[in-house]
């Protein structure tokens, strides 16, 4: 291992160490109130976050390592016109605040499932809990998946090692801290993960091998093209993106976890701008990535060309970045992926523990065995 993959490898370490710590803290020292359950405080943390803690949680579940890298790479790929889910995902968090967040919140749930348990019983609760447990899991398989590989590009280093480290991160702290856990650490990735975009951004556009983005050409290729017998294609998509954030635990368990009505609605709305505002930086990367000469670098040609347009984020870090730079790109994925994986795993362990084995399979369980079953989860 060279001396750049060494320190790339020490920054990681020191960074999980960080937020792991940070973790564990934030659940020590947090204080309920004291008529609030052992499983509000596991699930919705008391329902004491404020809208300040409420805002950078929302914005840096949503803005995870799969949105990053994803609207790096269908810039690269398809161009701006196809890269739909940022603008997308601010929609569904606009639509999720004036249509749902008040009312979930003035309900006091628990889960997004609590209100079809109530209407439409177990068995349609347990099929609906089937299908967010697949969103949930093949979600962070893919953005862990990226984070390996996008590791292995950076600093050499084994992919399952670095797939198996992060989750174990992950896993960590939620299962120490739950819901308080997971927002207090999401406040350290989200500034991690906007430094390093920031960062980064500039010394890549500003690289030799570089071409000008805003000439004729370039900006071509990163706009992308829409012909018109694609729109009901485009349109479809756009409705998918818009309408598939809304059914999410993760954007619930935030609502349900703030103070008041109005501080749901709140971190809906701001965390909506804040998601679009930092799709710019990979939006960026992804026009860097057409627009540069990458004959003269050791791949020889693009990720494009060699389907590999996943990897356009961690590739162009790589190449068209300094070693340090790229290092604290690298701190940025990491972050991202870390604040996707915690939600997920929050948010379907507290779905089962609640809406299916205490609902479904231990009616008469005791809170508390509710609150260790989470845990175990």
């Amino acid at each position: 291992m060279d001396l750049i993959s060494t320190i790339g490898l020490v920054v990681l370490i020191v960074l999980y160490l960080v937020i792991l710590v940070v973790g564990i803290v934030a659940a020590k020292r947090f204080k309920p109130d004291d008529d609030t359950t052992p499983t509000e405080i596991s699930f919705v943390a008391g329902r004491k976050i404020n809208s300040i803690i409420g805002i950078f949680t929302m914005t840096a579940t949503t803005v995870g390592g799969g949105y990053i890298n994803g609207t790096a790479e269908s810039v690269a790929s398809q161009g701006l016109v196809w890269t739909l889910a940022p603008f997308g995902i601010f929609l569904g968090l606009i639509l999720g605040g004036l249509l749902y967040a008040k009312k979930m919140r003035e309900q006091s749930y628990l889960t997004m499932l609590d209100p079809f348990q109530q209407r439409y019983g177990d068995t349609v609760t347990g099929l609906l809990y089937i299908t967010a447990l697949c969103g949930d899991v093949f979600w962070s398989a893919s953005i862990l998946a990226a984070l390996g590989t996008s590791l292995s590009v950076i600093i050499d280093f084994d992919v399952t090692v670095c797939i198996v480290v992060s989750a174990a991160v992950a896993v960590g702290y939620t299962l120490f801290g739950q819901m308080i856990a997971v927002a207090y650490t999401d406040i350290v990735q989200l500034i991690l993960i906007t430094v390093g975009l920031l960062v980064a951004v500039p010394f890549a556009m500003t690289n030799d091998l570089v071409g000008d983005l805003t000439s004729a050409n370039n900006t071509q290729k990163w706009l992308g093209t829409l012909e018109p017998k694609f729109g009901f294609v485009w349109f479809d998509l756009l409705i998918a993106m818009t309408f598939g954030t809304i059914p999410w635990q993760a954007y619930f368990q935030r609502v349900l976890s703030v103070k008041s009505v109005k501080d749901a609605q709140i971190l809906s709305f701001v965390g909506a701008c804040g998601a679009f505002i930092l799709a710019i930086p990979p939006l960026l990367i992804g026009a860097v990535a057409v627009s540069a000469d990458w004959n003269a670098t050791d791949l020889g040609e693009s990720p494009m060309e060699r389907n590999e347009s996943s990897m356009v984020l961690p590739y162009v870090l790589h190449y068209f970045t300094p070693p340090a730079v790229s290092i604290i790109g690298l701190g940025a994925i990491s972050a991202a992926v870390m604040s996707s994986a915690d939600s997920a795993i929050l948010g379907s362990s507290s779905m089962f523990t609640h809406n299916i084995y205490r609902n479904l399979f231990r009616k008469k369980v005791k809170v508390q065995y509710a609150s260790t079953c989470s845990s175990c989860i």
